[in-house]
């Protein structure tokens, strides 16, 4: 799904269903365009759209460290409250 205003792109997330629970994955607002309160917005609206498919629950994981910090305030805002904190380690191989 897009956000949109006045016809310019202004933010995006995608999403997959499994059954009753709905999982937002990449998802942005462009810091660029200046205006205030479009991730609410497009958090609202997915909501409503997951509600009126009648699902159950919705899930988004976003990163611990400090660069994902305004992500998780805008989550927090959005309404998502139940938290499962977890370590994700990687090797290079």
């Amino acid at each position: 799904m897009i956000c949109e205003e006045q016809g310019q792109v202004v933010g995006f997330f995608t999403y997959h269903l499994t059954g009753e629970i709905a999982i937002i994955s990449n998802n942005a607002v462009d810091p660029e365009c200046g205006l205030k309160g479009i991730g609410q917005q497009m958090y609202q609206a997915a909501l409503t759209h997951f509600r009126n498919l009648k699902i159950k629950v919705v899930k988004v994981t976003t990163g611990l460290n400090e660069a994902h910090a305004p992500a998780r305030r805008a989550y927090e805002r959005a309404g998502f409250s139940i938290k499962n904190e977890s370590v994700t380690y990687f090797i290079k191989i």
